[in-house]
């Protein structure tokens, strides 16, 4: 696996810094962006549950691009052109296929990934999307799989909040709810990559790796 140094334009122009994360053997690979929590609170690519994520992801055959939402907070609404940006850039990758393209996020970065899910990815997974994220209209025209995964003591992505919004939406829709688990994956860290890993590679691909995860 390499991981190389990033930067690239949101679709607005706005440069980003990022990690490109490739696994060995031959290409092109199926890819995920991944979005990361709150810029505000902290939350930026290095955080553990994204770092997780995209650890999961490589062991199993596909790439994955971490990066930094813009340094001017947009609400989410304007984190929704850096989301553009990351598909624009996997597309010009010689290593990525770029019409095997999938979406992820946590928290904050899991609302900012469902408001622009519509648009381009194959298959979306939302970890502990926040319950004021969850409007009734969120994904109301996205048909395409998603996964979303809580913990059963998560304050921020209540799990009776979850199952309500997954019980209106239309696509093709797979809930896991960890016992014991918090907003923060103290326990359950890798079982919630392995549920998000499971589901990407059954919708865009990736192989097994001989170590797994």
């Amino acid at each position: 696996m390499s991981e190389h140094l990033v930067v690239f334009p949101s679709r607005d122009g706005f440069p980003l810094e990022g990690v490109l994360h490739v696994p060995a053997g031959a290409g092109p690979h199926p890819a995920v962006v991944v979005c990361h929590p709150h810029p505000l609170m902290g939350g930026t690519m290095h955080n553990r549950v994204i770092v997780a994520i995209v650890r999961a992801l490589t062991a199993r055959g596909m790439a994955a691009l971490r990066f930094n939402f813009r340094s001017r907070y947009g609400q989410g609404i304007a984190e929704q052109g850096d989301v553009a940006g990351a598909f624009d850039f996997l597309t010009t990758q010689p290593s990525i296929a770029g019409d095997c393209l999938a979406l992820a996020g946590y928290s904050f970065g899991a609302g900012v990934a469902a408001r622009h899910a519509p648009d381009e990815a194959r298959a979306l997974a939302l970890v502990a999307p926040p319950s004021g994220d969850l409007s009734p209209d969120l994904l109301a025209g996205y048909e395409r799989p998603v996964c979303i995964v809580v913990g059963d003591r998560d304050p921020v992505s209540p799990a009776a909040d979850v199952r309500a919004f997954v019980a209106g939406l239309v696509a093709p829709t797979t809930l896991h709810v960890l016992p014991g688990v918090d907003h923060f994956f103290g326990p359950g860290l890798n079982r919630m990559a392995s549920l998000v890993t499971d589901f990407l590679t059954s919708q865009v691909g990736g192989e097994l790796s001989s170590d797994g995860f």
